[in-house]
């Protein structure tokens, strides 16, 4: 049925040479295979509630039916999937921050760590497999302890400082934050850090084993990238830099940081050449996607300001297009998400010209939008007067108007379903 279902919500929007997709199609309950895990679990009842939304979709009106029922079918999951996790996390993030913000010089901050942890639980289940729940908390909390000690330790006043103003630098000033907000992100830096080294330890696949030293030497690479990933180049050694510019990652929306944003906006000219060579998702070509979802000539230079965005444990991309207030996006509808891509380190060669802002990821996440990595990188091409095309047509339900011969009653008129190779009739 799930495949079936898919061609005909498909077909019913006139979408399949379209490559768009229902937020939550089928794709996003593909098995899990070893390595990098998606975003989201896999939950069957939100299958049986697709297959009955769609049904929907074959009694609709017109036009606007549609897209209202593909539209509350997207929001509805939004709201409910995931949300009593997202929200402890959150919570749990929350009391680290301000924990970490109480230390005083010199003091250890293992106990706030060890306190953070079980929010991970979770995706933690690598550590739980090698060294056993019991000990997770106090064995992986004692050496993310040591490695931000580090950052907290005697230096803690100069460092913390020079943090602020790195912050500041890198372009979050742009917030408009106020004192105490521009703090707390100093802290949050912090936080993230940890809370990606463990997140990254928890991505191994099922069948990795360790014994306690590996997983200490995991955690220390975990820590480097994570470094990277959470504070200002400025202050990270030149060979953990992932760009020549000085910028880095924050998490969004404020509250519950469900994904990241760069904190650099990249103008960029796009070659004709250029578009070509770069893939989206499927293969496509971005000469492709401009012309045929932007309407925009491809024998020409574009210019476009490049924002780039980053997967984390709930990340959906509808949900970022809805919380970002930029032109094109600012809604979770299909005509705004489609208009995110894969930025693998081939991209981010091509396209920017920083190779490390790039993240390669196994080949079944670049194949649907439904479907995403943890960690996978992502941009958005902000293009002057660009809108996503909609097919003529898409969507619309031909309903037949039936004569009823004088005397006899009126027959019901007849929908059918564009199954592949065979016809269904449902009478309403």
């Amino acid at each position: 049925m799930r495949p079936i279902a898919r061609q005909l919500a498909n077909k019913l929007m006139n979408r399949e040479s379209f490559e768009t997709e229902t937020t939550y199609e089928a794709d996003v309950y593909e098995t899990e295979s070893e390595g990098e895990q998606p975003t989201t679990y896999e939950i069957n009842e939100i299958q049986n509630e697709f297959n009955a939304r769609v049904a929907n979709l074959l009694f609709s009106r017109d036009e606007h039916e549609n897209e209202v029922t593909i539209s509350q079918y997207v929001q509805e999951n939004e709201q409910v999937q995931q949300e009593d996790e997202v929200d402890a996390l959150g919570v749990a993030r929350e009391r680290f921050v301000r924990e970490l913000s109480e230390l005083k010089d010199g003091e250890d901050p293992t106990p706030a760590i060890q306190r953070f942890i079980p929010a991970l639980l979770p995706i933690l289940r690598i550590a739980i497999k090698i060294i056993g729940r019991d000990k997770v908390v106090n064995f992986l909390g004692g050496l993310v302890a040591q490695l931000i000690g580090k950052l907290l330790g005697d230096t803690f006043k100069n460092y913390h400082g020079m943090l602020g103003n790195a912050i500041a630098d890198v372009g979050l000033k742009i917030l408009t934050l106020e004192a105490p907000e521009r703090e707390s992100l100093r802290y949050e830096a912090y936080a993230s850090t940890v809370e990606e080294i463990l997140t990254e330890i928890g991505s191994q696949p099922e069948n990795y084993s360790a014994d306690a030293e590996t997983m200490q030497s995991l955690v220390a690479e975990a820590f480097e990238t994570a470094v990277a990933n959470n504070f200002p180049a400025q202050m990270v050694k030149p060979a953990l830099r992932q760009a020549s510019i000085n910028g880095m990652w924050y998490g969004r929306p404020k509250k519950r940081r469900q994904y990241r944003k760069y904190s650099h906006v990249f103008p960029v000219t796009i070659s004709p050449r250029t578009a070509q060579l770069i893939k989206t998702f499927k293969g496509q070509s971005l000469a492709s996607f401009l012309s045929d979802k932007l309407g925009l000539p491809t024998n020409k230079p574009i210019q476009a300001k490049v924002h780039l965005y980053a997967a984390t444990q709930f990340t959906k991309l509808p949900m970022i297009a809805r919380m970002e207030k930029l032109p094109g996006l600012n809604s979770s509808h299909w005509t705004a998400y489609c208009q995110f891509h894969p930025l693998t380190v081939e991209v981010a060669t091509l396209l920017l010209n920083e190779p490390g802002l790039g993240k390669n990821v196994e080949s079944r996440f670049l194949q649907s939008r439904s479907l995403i990595a943890k960690n996978q990188r992502f941009y958005f091409l902000e293009i002057q007067g660009a809108k996503v095309q909609i097919p003529l047509g898409a969507g619309r339900v031909h309903r037949p108007q039936v004569p009823a011969a004088s005397g006899s009653p009126a027959q019901p008129p007849k929908v059918q379903a564009p199954f592949p190779g065979r016809a269904m009739h449902r009478a309403y």
